[in-house]
Order: C-alpha cells, then sequence, then structure tokens
C-alpha cells in the first residue's frame, strides 16, 4: 500500500470531510468579518507607517546656521537611530489607526448598505478624517471630513478605473 493510498482513504471519510468544510465555513467568516479586516488595515498600516517613520528623517533638511555638531560619529549615528525608531513608532501608530478606522468603516457600510461603491469611499474616508482629528475642535474635524474623503474617492477611482 502506498503513502498515496492513505490519503485517499482519510479524504473519502464523512468527518474529514464535515472538519474539511468547517473550517472552510470559518476561513470564510474570518474573511467577511470588518473586525478582522481592521485589524489586518491596522498591522499593514502599522508596518507602511512604520517604514515612512524610518525613511523620513533622511528629507529633513538641515537648519540653516547651525552650530558645528563636532560630536563623535558614534554619537552622533545613536541620535539619528534614537529619531527615527522614534518616528517610526510614531508613524506606526497614526498609519494603524487611519488603516483600521478607514477598513472597518468601509466594511460596515457595504453590509449596512450592501453596495460596494464609491460612497461608501466617501463616507469611511470622512468617518477616519473626523474621528482622527476629534481631538483638534470640529473645524479640523470638517476639514479631516472633506480631506479624507476627497482622498479616498481618488484613490477608489484610481484603483477602479479599469472597470
Amino acid at each position: 500500500m502506498s503513502s498515496g493510498d492513505g490519503n485517499n482513504s482519510r479524504q473519502d471519510d464523512p468527518s474529514y470531510q464535515q472538519g474539511l468544510e468547517m473550517g472552510n465555513k470559518i476561513a470564510q467568516q474570518l474573511q467577511e468579518s470588518c473586525l478582522v479586516k481592521g485589524a489586518i488595515s491596522s498591522v499593514m498600516g502599522g508596518f507602511l507607517g512604520a517604514a515612512i517613520g524610518i525613511i523620513m528623517p533622511a528629507f529633513d533638511s538641515p537648519v540653516p546656521n547651525a552650530p558645528e555638531d563636532n560630536r563623535p560619529t558614534g554619537a552622533k549615528v545613536k541620535e539619528a537611530l534614537k529619531s527615527s525608531a522614534k518616528r517610526a513608532g510614531s508613524w506606526g501608530k497614526n498609519f494603524a489607526i487611519m488603516g483600521g478606522i478607514y477598513a472597518t468603516t468601509e466594511c460596515g457600510l457595504e453590509k449596512v448598505r450592501a453596495k460596494s461603491d464609491i460612497y461608501n469611499s466617501l463616507m469611511a474616508g470622512c468617518a477616519t478624517g473626523g474621528i482622527i482629528a476629534v481631538k483638534a475642535g470640529p473645524q479640523a474635524m470638517g476639514f479631516g471630513c472633506a480631506t479624507f474623503a476627497a482622498f479616498s474617492a481618488a484613490i477608489d477611482m484610481f484603483m477602479h478605473s479599469d472597470d
């Protein structure tokens, strides 16, 4: 008897088939879950933000007329790495929050409205921009809403330009 025969008899087993079907149903439910989509977007946004945070210090312009820095190179490198790590954490956190809010909101809107269209992107972008700016007050929330909605619509139109 070959090892392939053992696998075929296992696949013919009804309990094995039921287990596969249950696993497929659970996987499908997880894929359709707005909380899972939001969590995945938070993680991805966090990594993207961290990468941007690491790269951004390279584009900082030097301070004009700054006094000459006579510290050893090792001290300068250590300070640069600390600055990059701090920015990576800050940008990562911000992008994680944005990604989570946007993805969860857009998914929820798609389920409630039973439609997948540009209006979901507009509303999710508006909600994201408004929520992020809540500490800055109503005017900032309105500006955040409008800006994120416009950006979301532009990205949505770009992504679906072939449709």
